[in-house]
């Protein structure tokens, strides 16, 4: 890259290290939701990892998917569909 951000130890790079190491974890779940679809897709939802003025211990985990974008649609899946597929492949 041109600014050389993939060599760098920035914080602009560091400050999504928690997130990697997270996907890396939970690696299965992609994997599950890629073999129930037949494809890769995008999966949106809320990153629980900064406090800000409410408090995440309640919640049932650090990442709440809410969303799934399936690139040979160009759409996002129903509502429906998304909750049954995100739960069957583990995610909160």
């Amino acid at each position: 890259m041109e600014n050389g951000y993939g060599r760098k130890n920035i914080n602009a790079k560091r400050q999504y290290a928690p997130l990697w190491n997270w996907v890396y974890e939970h690696a299965d779940r992609f994997a599950a939701l890629t073999e129930s679809i037949g494809e890769l897709c995008g999966v949106y939802g809320e990153w629980l990892y900064a406090q800000h003025t409410l408090c995440y211990d309640l919640a049932p985990a650090d990442f709440i998917a809410y969303q799934i974008y399936q690139p040979s649609l160009g759409a996002f899946l129903d509502a429906y569909r998304t909750r049954k597929l995100l739960g069957a492949a583990g995610f909160a």
